[in-house]
């Protein structure tokens, strides 16, 4: 049997989870008092930008695109906010 913190690893491989607290603060996203975001990396930036407004999703930050990486932010139903990346 698998350890539950286990399968919570496993699950999570591939997410990139930061403190918002450890990085500069950015004046479009203040801290929120409903959480945290989740970021996930996706294979194909653009495709992923068009799959998610075909099914109606609005970005509230992006698409942009950084020295690093191509990113934009939006929110799930229950309004958690989400981000997708591509690291160039």
């Amino acid at each position: 049997m698998t350890a539950p913190n286990q399968t919570l690893e496993r699950q999570l491989t591939g997410v990139l989870i930061f403190d918002a607290f450890a990085i500069e603060s950015n004046p479009d996203w203040p801290v929120s008092p409903d959480g945290m975001s989740v970021t996930f990396e996706v294979d194909d930036f653009h495709a992923a930008v068009g799959h998610l407004r075909e099914h109606d999703v609005a970005f509230f930050l992006g698409p942009t695109e950084t020295k690093v990486c191509h990113w934009a932010a939006f929110r799930d139903p229950d309004g958690n906010r989400l981000v997708i990346h591509k690291r160039k």
